[in-house]
């Protein structure tokens, strides 16, 4: 095939039939659940043979919830007893530190999961959240196929093994947004409410609940969101939020600010910016000019008349661009905004350069963070403005 034969099945995305992108999808999957099993072969049951617990991140949600259940909600945001239980649990003198950086409200789970011994905990934590996550999924898009897609995009098996909350935030999206355009509006609102509990993804939420005149599903997630500011406060004591924003203040200082983690897992305009060398005040000018065209760019969007399939997936893709904190586990997020957009490309046929762009977007995290540390360039990043730039065009 010549040159302009490959631009031409790349614009046309042709060579993405129904039976290749099955076959990529068991492939993937196969591969993932072999390296699982590698994974826990060479694990001691508990820490892997790089000596980090399995799980890694789900270490914060454990060490907070045990913490609390010792000693009180507000002990949990306590960054010295955190990394004293982390010195006991992992046996060593300076181990590495998962801070626990989640609002109040979730110690309640994180306490339910800290009674259960570590290992027993990720697997639970991970098998409900995934299956919240796969039931979702089918409600957004029923069927055999679409189920091996949702559990074999490559971001699930990341998120997996942090045991991190990104299943948990998809769902939700999924799940509200399933209600919202079925007309069930209180349910919506609890379910896109309850994203608060990791509260950088809720921002744009109001936005577009107001611009499509969704008072109900608005109302909802207000009253859901202020219950989990409040019963916190009456379970735990006023100070838990105090330790919580100073926990908050530290992360923004030395994960966002600093790149504790690595620029290179963020994927944000303020990571990549951090990554090409900018200062810290242009880093955030420029993810604020960002995250202010596309709170201007959902308002017209959700006000407008496009597809309720463009609007859900507009709303997830600008939610997590508009944060200058996403870590490339967290584009897991993105499978209900790209189940939407094929959703709409069956139904109204695909557009130029869909097809191989939502195939970026799927791949994007397993090879960010090698390609941001070689490269310096956040492909998370770019695959989130090309997946919003598809929203904009069809919704003209």
């Amino acid at each position: 095939m010549n040159f302009a034969g490959v631009i031409g099945q790349i614009k046309s995305g042709d060579y993405l039939d129904k039976a290749r992108v099955r076959r990529i999808a068991v492939i993937y999957l196969l591969v993932s659940l072999v390296s699982f099993a590698v994974l826990l072969a060479s694990s001691d049951g508990f820490k892997d043979r790089l000596g980090r617990p399995l799980g890694t991140d789900f270490m914060a949600f454990h060490v907070a919830g045990g913490v609390a259940n010792a000693e009180g909600g507000a002990a949990a945001f306590d960054a010295q007893k955190q990394y004293a239980e982390h010195q006991r649990a992992l046996g060593e003198e300076t181990p590495p530190f998962w801070p626990y950086l989640y609002p109040p409200a979730f110690l309640f789970v994180a306490m339910a999961l800290a009674s259960l011994p570590y290992l027993a905990g990720w697997f639970v934590w991970m098998g409900a959240t995934l299956s919240l996550y796969a039931g979702a999924m089918q409600k957004l898009a029923p069927g055999g196929l679409a189920a091996l897609l949702a559990l074999s995009l490559p971001a699930v098996y990341s998120n997996f093994l942090h045991g991190q909350n990104g299943f948990l935030i998809a769902a939700l999206f999924a799940f509200g947004l399933h209600s919202l355009f079925a007309g069930r509006s209180i349910i919506a609102g609890i379910a896109l409410g309850l994203i608060a509990i990791k509260p950088q993804y809720g921002l744009l939420i109001p936005v577009a609940l107001a611009a499509g005149g969704c008072w109900r599903a608005f109302a909802a997630a207000s009253a859901c969101v202020a219950a989990q500011i409040i019963v916190p406060a009456l379970a735990f004591g006023p100070e838990v939020w105090t330790g919580f924003f100073e926990t908050m203040r530290s992360a923004r200082t030395e994960i966002v600010e600093a790149g504790a983690i690595g620029f290179e897992k963020i994927q944000s305009v303020f990571a990549q910016a951090r990554l090409l060398g900018a200062p810290v005040s242009l880093a955030y000018a420029l993810q604020g000019a960002v995250a202010l065209s596309l709170g201007v760019a959902l308002f017209r969007l959700w006000r407008g008349k496009a597809a309720p399939e463009i609007k859900g997936a507009g709303l997830i893709i600008a939610a997590i661009l508009a944060t200058p904190y996403a870590v490339d586990y967290d584009l897991v997020i993105l499978a209900p905004a790209m189940a939407f957009l094929i959703r709409e490309g069956l139904k109204a046929g695909f557009l130029p350069y869909e097809k191989t762009i939502l195939l970026f977007a799927a791949f994007a995290p397993v090879i960010a963070r090698g390609i941001g540390s070689a490269t310096h360039i956040s492909l998370g990043m770019l695959a989130l403005v090309a997946l919003f730039s598809l929203v904009l065009r069809r919704a003209r």
